[in-house]
């Protein structure tokens, strides 16, 4: 059919701008009563005057459009011209959930819409769908989106305590659905979400954009706000060391010059937005003002701007005063800048792992402090290495933050199964890290492995990490496989950050991670990650 001319006719059921470009959502009011096809079509043109209600009768051509080249493709009617023949009441929106369509709980690929989420979703392309007592398991981000399952989960696999629901291996929970809030039909600001709340419904024509099947909500019910669960401190003491770690998003105390970075968008405010003086209070409150303190995003000194300036003693300058007038410690830092631009993140900003500490709990050993290198970092940020001396005990913290998982394919796209871009890459620095773990001088020291791994409990470089001699524990996996999250990515409530502790020393080892920003909106996160925080009995 593509490239043929057709006719066709039905009722508009939503219109949507986009740029240039007018889309309009037409259904067949009556259908084919085949629940394996769909019973509407998306028709690209330009045609004016035509409203949501009205009867239209369409000619133009067949295409198939994508995004991208490992993007699924979206049936349109383009270019297109639509005539209006009267006016007709919408058809009733179909149920995704309990007393209509089951949404498949655990395959995406496939091809029986019974079985997999991909064929369930194409069978209902462009068609309007209602969502009822939808759970929000993807806070609102910037662009307007978030993640929800219908009936508040009840018939979900993988729901967590928070309300979110988990990745775990074999489940991607393609049940989970997409929920475009476009201001010139349902106002973002008014659905500002975290993860728990309920929607009593949402209403509106199912797309496919952007490597994910949504929702483009034309109408959405009231909301009901959830009380989140939340952990104290783990309390630390004479005999412990409290290791903390916090992915701290690309921060830097500049307000970037316009004429200085590539983009506009990546200008920033860290300090007039309070993310400096918030970030701070988590370290205090949430996590107890932890002995170290193991960071991942450092920026330097000008952020995204484009120079030589590699320094980030401002960055931390800043961040420790904010530290201490929250309450919290007097820390002092590590750091060891990267080579200009060389080791990823944002243009211009030279993100590095940097890590705090209290000198009068913790006294590192200046002659240990160095940088892990290795071909598979190119361009990714070097783990920073550490010895403390506790007492008379010693511990090594090795902070680390691995390649991101940046260009990968989408889970419900085009390659099936989706490939991790970087696993290869980051399963060889878990071998880099490992390697250099063998060399330490005092085998019988505790190691603590912390940071940005950017990989799943389950996946390949955890196993070389925690696997063979030196063995670690990933402490992760004490928590209940649904509870392991530090990051909720497009729904999916899943664990990046890790703490692994070599096995002699992990019977002494108590583990938490803090929920204070993965499951809230974009607008109120501080970090798009959870920190966590190790606390050690030492004894040697």
């Amino acid at each position: 059919m593509v490239g043929k001319t057709v006719k066709t006719k039905g009722v508009v059921t939503a219109i949507r701008k986009v740029r240039a470009d007018t889309f309009f959502f037409v259904q067949d009011a009556a259908g084919d009563n085949d629940p394996t096809t769909s019973d509407a079509v998306v028709v690209v043109s330009k045609s004016r005057d035509i409203k949501v209600g009205d009867s239209v009768s369409v000619e133009g051509q067949v295409t198939e459009t994508t995004e991208a080249p490992n993007h699924l493709s979206v049936t349109t009617i383009s270019p297109a011209i639509i005539i209006k023949t009267g006016t007709a009441g919408l058809p009733s929106p179909v149920v995704i959930g309990q007393g209509g369509r089951s949404p498949v709980t655990e395959a995406i690929a496939g091809r029986d819409p019974e079985r997999s989420g991909i064929p369930f979703f194409e069978t209902l392309e462009g068609m309007l769908v209602t969502v009822e007592d939808a759970g929000v398991v993807g806070p609102t981000n910037k662009f307007g989106e978030m993640w929800v399952v219908g009936d508040h989960g009840a018939h979900a696999t993988g729901m967590n305590s928070y309300g979110g629901i988990t990745s775990t291996p074999g489940d991607s929970n393609p049940e989970r659905i997409q929920v475009q809030f476009d201001k010139t039909l349902v106002d973002p600001t008014n659905y500002q979400l975290k993860v728990g709340d309920r929607l009593a419904s949402v209403t509106g024509v199912l797309n496919y954009s952007f490597g994910n099947y949504e929702i483009i909500a034309t109408t959405a019910g009231s909301v009901t706000s959830a009380t989140l669960p939340s952990s104290p401190p783990l309390e630390s003491g004479p005999q412990f060391v409290t290791v903390g770690s916090y992915n701290v998003e690309n921060l830097d105390p500049k307000n970037e010059d316009l004429a200085k970075v590539y983009d506009k968008d990546e200008i920033d405010d860290d300090v007039g937005k309070g993310r400096f003086a918030k970030i701070a209070e988590h370290i205090v409150n949430s996590l107890g003002s932890p002995d170290v303190m193991a960071l991942q995003e450092i920026q330097d000194n000008d952020g995204a701007e484009v120079s030589d300036v590699i320094a980030a003693d401002e960055t931390l300058k800043t961040l420790t005063a904010a530290i201490k007038a929250a309450g919290g410690r007097d820390y002092k830092w590590i750091d060891m800048p990267p080579v200009d631009d060389e080791e990823g993140g944002q243009p211009g900003g030279n993100i590095r792992c940097a890590i705090l500490y209290d000198d009068a709990k913790a006294k590192p050993d200046l002659s240990s402090v160095g940088r892990i290198t290795d071909p598979s970092f190119e361009a990714t940020r070097l783990p920073l290495v550490a010895r403390f001396a506790v007492g008379d005990k010693h511990l090594t913290v090795i902070d680390v933050h691995l390649s991101s998982k940046g260009g990968s394919d989408p889970l419900f796209g085009k390659v099936q199964p989706p490939k991790d871009g970087t696993l290869s890459k980051r399963t060889e620095q878990a071998r880099a890290i490992k390697t250099f773990v063998r060399t330490l001088p005092d085998q019988n020291d505790p190691v603590i492995i912390v940071g940005d791994f950017n990989t799943l409990w389950f996946e390949e470089p955890l196993q070389v990490l925690t696997g063979g001699t030196p063995a670690f524990e990933n402490l992760t996996l004490r928590d209940a496989p649904l509870e392991r999250f530090s990051y909720v990515f497009e729904g999916n409530s899943q664990a990046l950050d890790h703490a692994l502790i070599s096995a002699g020393a992990s019977t002494s080892a108590d583990f938490r991670t803090f929920h204070v920003n993965s499951v809230y909106p974009e607008e109120q996160q501080m970090s798009d990650h959870d920190p966590k925080v190790v606390r050690l009995r030492l004894s040697n």
